[in-house]
């Protein structure tokens, strides 16, 4: 009787010691759960903080797409469907916007950048700034497209082919050669030293618009194409009249590059 007495003695201590070592978190010997759930917390913040850093790269078109989404304006908005960057850059944009007008500036840099951040603030535009201005009316609008009708302007004839005639004239050490194509007006820049390389960058601009379309304007358009030798940063300014609104291209490229830039806004491939 009294060595079952002492069994059930020794039972009940260590069942009690059992009890005594599982109270220190309830759970026996597993894991703290709110310690498990903290480091998980920890690691979700820290993938949200990488793919903050590091936004994943659109493609070109879907840059595109999204731009044109942060245009809050009632006019028509005419961007290029396509837009060439150089071997790996990334293409972004910043916009702004009202009911009569909008303006996006394209970019390319190193690594992806989300549309509108913060980080294009102070940057400079490096493709080009799109436009679109609504004016009081058609007159108004003409007055800033800068057309000129060149063979009535004048100036030594110079074949360009495709039978086109250019017409050159010289200022303040520059050379300009200026033609119309259907509702075009066209004139290519360059320095008076220059000589014959102005009329053969004319030429290569003829040849381009015979294979290219340009955006149809109403009534007018104007291209000014700077082929200077020694500008690091050629300005091309492209613009068209379509009624009241006046698009407008400023291009931070080559001439040929910037006709590319309207070429892909008029939709040709």
């Amino acid at each position: 009787m009294i060595k079952k007495i002492m069994i059930c003695a020794i039972g009940i201590m260590m069942l009690t010691g059992c009890n005594a070592g599982s109270s220190k978190n309830g759970q026996g010997d597993q894991p703290d759960k709110t310690e498990n759930l903290s480091h998980l917390q920890e690691d979700g913040v820290s993938d949200q903080s990488k793919e903050s850093a590091n936004p994943q790269a659109l493609t070109q078109e879907e840059v595109i797409q999204e731009t044109e989404k942060q245009l809050k304006t009632g006019m028509p908005v005419k961007l290029p469907k396509t837009i060439v960057v150089s071997d790996g850059k990334y293409l972004t944009a910043k916009t702004s916007s009202d009911s009569d007008q909008y303006v996006v500036m394209f970019f390319e840099t190193d690594q992806p950048v989300p549309i509108n951040n913060d980080e294009l603030e102070n940057m400079k535009v490096n493709i080009a700034t799109l436009k679109g201005t609504k004016y009081e009316s058609e007159e108004k609008a003409a007055e800033q497209v800068n057309y000129e009708n060149h063979a009535e302007v004048g100036g030594q004839k110079i074949d360009l082919g495709n039978g086109i005639t250019g017409y050159a004239e010289g200022a303040a050490g520059s050379q300009y050669i200026g033609w119309n194509e259907g509702r075009w007006s066209i004139v290519v820049r360059g320095q008076t030293e220059q000589g014959e390389h102005v009329a053969d960058e004319a030429k290569k601009v003829v040849q381009y618009l015979e294979e290219h379309t340009l955006p149809v304007p109403h009534e007018h358009g104007a291209a000014m194409l700077d082929v200077t030798e020694n500008n690091e940063e050629h300005v091309q300014r492209i613009v068209w009249q379509e009624g009241e609104i006046v698009y407008e291209i400023e291009a931070v490229r080559s001439a040929l590059e910037a006709l590319d830039l309207a070429v892909a806004t008029a939709g040709n491939p």
